[in-house]
């Protein structure tokens, strides 16, 4: 495309707007809906069943709602493509939740007082429900035709978020082009669009109406410049949003937070603060405990082939980093002649002579691991999560790989999101920034769906579907 074609226009993909701002009012309202949805599912139920017991009926409601919550349903995504790709999400929500509802009530001995046809129709109007109103907003109208847009900037910055916004799934987002500051016009042709004039020039156009969305993506040692065109177009009617810089998009999971009144940015904490930590660790105590009841009698057959065919302890102890960085040991089956725990720890390579032979199937299967349900249970893992590793490794990965002690801001997995993935062990750098960036990626997406989804896809991938990963 030519560069100074003023009349042209380049647009993104089709689509649903992925830019809607995240807040509070914006977060409620998913939530608000669901439980609209949930609620009228319901009562339609009732109504059609002609039943006659409203309290036990509403207590029941109330119960599926907040265990649609739980679950993560109506949570507000970082970058939601369409209100339509949340569906999937949505629905496993609700069917978690209809799995808790129905063992509330076998646990309770009620399950008698309900009607099966009821519930049943109630599923069905539900899940119709939260697709029903996610499809309605899909396809409302005013979509499709999203204001004219223009780029603050000709340098690397805007050309990449120009190329993001041409590949990302979106709205046919109506960009009228770039304007450049100074000098950055000579790189005019490696741009995706025309220079339409200098950044006067669009603070005059923005307050004209001509440009309805700015976004500024100027050089980040354009600082000043950036403040006084941000200052110019806050007295226009534009809407105005700042492209980071690269080394400010690291901030994966930065919010605003509010301290007494005064505005902060929280940089990384904990996704499990408050009553999520108590959610997660009722999920580690019931899955740990189910784990090891039905896991007792193999555990003692591994450990009696472990001590027969190789001198040497059943349980090997590690020590390992969890929470805040501390100290803790982990219990594995025993699968090499060695049992290094000190400053040379190296990983088990294909073939390595120090695995044993029962090792090699123990390692093959992860049944190895089935030992540390028992730290689990004493509250120094979950069942999910980071996996840790060896002290000698954690000291040698700190210092390579940028972000690498944020996954100690929670307790260390069995099973994680990176492993589900195919990320084990630490064979390069590379390897293990991607298994950071896997950690990360679940530390700031965590819900107790997508904990039990990675336990789910563990368990399919033990039994050998390789689709799994």
């Amino acid at each position: 495309m030519e560069a100074n074609q003023p009349n042209r226009r380049w647009e993104g993909a089709s689509g649903a707007d992925p830019l809607r701002p995240i807040d509070r009012r914006a977060a409620a309202a998913p939530r608000l809906l669901d439980a609209a949805a949930v609620g009228l599912g319901l009562w339609a139920a009732y109504a059609l069943r002609g039943l006659h017991d409203p309290e036990r009926y509403a207590l029941a409601g109330a119960l599926a709602v907040l265990l649609y919550l739980l679950a993560g349903g109506g949570a507000a995504r970082r970058a939601p493509e369409t209100p339509a790709a949340d569906i999937p999400a949505a629905l496993g929500a609700w069917a978690a939740a209809l799995v808790g509802l129905l063992a509330a009530a076998w646990m309770t001995k009620s399950t008698a007082d309900y009607s099966r046809t009821a519930v049943g129709l109630w599923a069905i109007l539900g899940a119709l429900g939260l697709a029903g109103w996610r499809l309605a907003a899909h396809l409302a109208p005013g979509t499709a035709h999203a204001p004219p847009a223009a780029i603050a900037g000709t340098g690397p910055e805007a050309c990449r978020f120009a190329r993001f916004l041409l590949s990302a799934a979106g709205p046919r987002r109506r960009v009228e082009g770039f304007f450049a500051e100074g000098a950055d016009a000579a790189r005019a042709e490696e741009l995706p669009g025309p220079v339409l004039g200098d950044l006067d020039e669009l603070a005059e156009r923005a307050a004209r109406r001509e440009i309805a969305t700015v976004f500024v993506a100027l050089s980040p040692d354009s600082g000043r410049r950036a403040g006084e065109l941000v200052a110019a177009l806050a007295e226009t009617p534009a809407t105005v949003y700042v492209v980071p810089a690269p080394a400010a998009e690291e901030l994966v999971h930065a919010r605003w937070v509010s301290l007494h009144g005064t505005p902060l940015v929280s940089v990384f904490e904990s996704p499990f603060e408050g009553v999520n930590g108590w959610i997660k660790r009722v999920e580690d105590l019931l899955l740990a405990s189910a784990a090891l009841a039905l896991a007792a009698a193999p555990m003692l057959l591994i450990a009696g082939a472990v001590r027969l065919t190789s001198p040497g302890p059943a349980i090997f102890r590690q020590r390992r980093r969890g929470i805040d960085g501390r100290e803790i040991v982990i219990y594995k089956f025993r699968t090499m002649t060695v049992r290094e725990d000190g400053g040379d720890v190296r990983h088990a390579v294909p073939g390595d002579p120090r695995v044993t032979r029962v090792g090699a199937f123990l390692r093959r299967t992860s049944l190895d691991e089935l030992p540390q349900f028992l730290n689990v249970l004493r509250g120094e893992m979950s069942v999910v999560g980071p996996r840790p590793h060896a002290v000698a490794i954690d000291e040698r990965f700190r210092r390579l790989v940028p972000g690498y002690m944020l996954r100690h801001r929670v307790k260390p997995g069995i099973t994680g999101w990176a492993q589900i993935h195919g990320l084990r062990g630490a064979e390069s750098v590379e390897h293990m920034r991607e298994r950071i960036r896997h950690d990360l990626w679940y530390l700031g997406r965590w819900s107790l769906w997508l904990d039990l989804v990675i336990v789910a896809r563990t368990a399919a991938l033990l039994a050998g579907d390789r689709r799994a990963v």
